[in-house]
């Protein structure tokens, strides 16, 4: 009888053992299972900023090309403000001297037709207003 008590003790020994071990299992199991979900989840986020990351480069080089494009149209906008001022001022000069000579040629006509009446002018007049037409008449052109 003893040895059958020591047998059933050991019987019950070696099955409290045996769930023991199928219970360490079943924790080993659940653990690996949350840890291939983590590491999943690690891998999926690195994933997402990468992709973040070649997206932000790609945003950059478009945003670089665009600010060179920018920067070229502008810079020709300048080139084209300073030629039109240049034009400007040489056309302010061409009138200015234009307005000279028809003044000097008014004043000698006076002198020397002091006795022609005041509402007739001279050649030399006519000639420079049409000129002077003329230029507004180019100038008109060049801005419509």
């Amino acid at each position: 009888m003893k040895s059958s008590q020591n047998a059933i003790k050991i019987t019950k020994k070696k099955e409290e053992t045996l769930v023991q071990h199928d219970l360490m299992k079943l924790e080993i199991k659940k653990l690996h299972d949350r840890l291939v979900s983590e590491a999943n989840q690690v891998f999926t986020e690195e994933n997402k900023l990468y992709q973040l990351e070649i997206s932000i480069k790609d945003r950059e080089k478009e945003i670089q090309v665009h600010k060179e494009v920018l920067i070229a149209e502008h810079k020709s906008a300048e080139e084209e403000r300073h030629k039109s001022a240049i034009e400007l001022s040489q056309k302010l000069t061409r009138a200015n001297n234009l307005k000279l000579k028809y003044e000097s040629i008014v004043q000698r006509t006076k002198k020397t037709n002091e006795d022609a009446s005041t509402d007739e002018h001279s050649q030399a007049y006519y000639v420079i207003k049409t000129a002077q037409e003329k230029e507004e008449l180019q100038r008109q052109r060049i801005y419509y």
